[in-house]
């Protein structure tokens, strides 16, 4: 058998051999938990994983991943393209620059919801939106993750949410902390995205006037969802209800303005659900591959093997937290953000308390390192060996588009590493 010194080594070494050759990341987790575990020590270590999955199952704050993204998709179904459309015309006829600053916000949640999609790797019925929305000289591809750059911050995201189960953290206090930075993030990337945009090149020939109530209709229709999660992040923050009784309420009160609206209320549910499942199924399954090899890691001594190497470094507790989130940055040019969630953090968890950083901060810090996954990789077709480990390690061939983006983020993961206890009083 390996001494620890090579084991532990060897099992992150091979899980990232793995996924570059094009192994599912979840699989090539699970499997070398799996092998490592059996080989070292035998099938009684994996006996904990059914009770594990069994509380995490049965916990009222996991119960708030399908509700969320049962929300979103219901939001998506509220709001008609062709309403979004209707009113941006309206508003670039009347030059109302304001309003077409505040009304990108409902056109993100058209692209994306109320939660980050990044299970989506196509996201074509999204780009098809942007095509009929923003004029052709636009990249689709580029307002679609400009869209997703903030969006995956936007209490309740369904990342944060992920984040704050792996953790631990009290979501009250987690909401407190994250909504100044993510306000000031949001302010200076939709000014970004404002510019972006060539409203000059926006068609408008084909413009109708409407009627002032029909006006006052799609406004309302508009910025309904995004009141909804104004509603959540108070009723939270402030601990008037959990988080879950607040979805509860949000989906309740979007399920009856779309019956208001006489659309079609079976169809819609029976689609909603449908996603919902198919997302939900694939959390499910990443939690349960994660296990395997968190458990198997634990049991060999993982902890211990990285806390020897972080005390023969002798770093401070300030270059442990930077190295922290250069790895979460790193670790997503491979995997995905549910192994962010599931296998990074909760190996990092212990090292963070024993530490004694500050865990709500550093899950805020953490959030802001998430980005889109089109910064990561090229799409090209896996047709060989050769080619499949490419379209892991080689950027996107639009990638330097998106780099004010990525200064933007960098900028404030920066000011928020340094300044973080002025943001805490603030936000306290």
């Amino acid at each position: 058998m390996f001494e620890i010194n090579l084991l532990i080594p060897m099992m992150i070494f091979l899980i990232f051999f793995l996924s570059i050759i094009g192994v599912l990341p979840c699989l090539s987790i699970a499997l070398i938990g799996i092998l490592f575990g059996l080989s070292n020590i035998g099938l009684e270590i994996f006996l904990p994983i059914p009770s594990k999955i069994y509380s995490d199952l049965y916990n009222s704050q996991w119960f708030c991943i399908p509700l969320l993204i049962f929300l979103s998709n219901l939001n998506k179904n509220f709001l008609d393209s062709s309403e979004i459309l209707q009113y941006l015309k309206i508003l670039k006829k009347n030059n109302n620059v304001l309003a077409r600053f505040l009304t990108l916000l409902p056109v993100n949640l058209k692209l994306t919801g109320l939660i980050y999609d990044k299970y989506k790797h196509d996201g074509s019925d999204d780009l098809s939106f942007v095509n009929s929305v923003f004029s052709k000289q636009n990249d689709p591809n580029f307002v679609f993750v400009s869209n997703q750059f903030f969006v995956t911050l936007l209490p309740p995201s369904l990342i944060l949410i992920l984040v704050l189960n792996t953790t631990g953290i009290i979501i009250s206090d987690f909401f407190e902390h994250i909504l100044i930075p993510f306000a000031c993030y949001l302010f200076f990337l939709m000014i970004f995205f404002f510019y972006k945009i060539k409203w000059d090149n926006y068609s408008s020939e084909e413009f109708t006037e409407i009627a002032d109530l029909e006006k006052k209709l799609i406004t309302l229709k508009i910025f309904t969802p995004y009141f909804l999660v104004f509603l959540i992040i108070c009723s939270v923050t402030f601990d008037f209800l959990t988080l879950l009784q607040c979805l509860c309420i949000a989906i309740v009160f979007t399920i009856f303005l779309i019956i208001v609206q006489n659309k079609n209320l079976k169809k819609i549910l029976l689609s909603c659900f449908k996603k919902t499942s198919e997302i939900c199924a694939v959390i499910l399954i990443s939690l349960v591959c994660a296990q395997f090899f968190i458990i198997s890691f634990e049991t060999l001594g993982g902890h211990d093997f990285i806390m020897t190497k972080l005390s023969h470094l002798e770093l401070s507790v300030y270059k442990i937290t930077l190295l922290i989130l250069l790895i979460v940055f790193l670790f997503q040019l491979i995997f995905t953000w549910l192994e962010v969630c599931f296998v990074l953090l909760p190996l990092l968890l212990p090292i963070i308390i024993q530490l004694e950083m500050n865990p709500i901060w550093l899950s805020v810090l953490v959030c802001f390192c998430f980005y889109p996954k089109p910064l990561g990789t090229k799409r090209v077709k896996k047709s060989d060996f050769t080619v499949s480990i490419l379209n892991k390690i080689i950027p996107d061939e639009n990638f330097f588009k998106f780099i004010p983006l990525l200064i933007i983020q960098i900028i404030f993961i920066i000011i928020l590493f340094n300044y973080y206890k002025f943001f805490i009083n603030i936000s306290v």
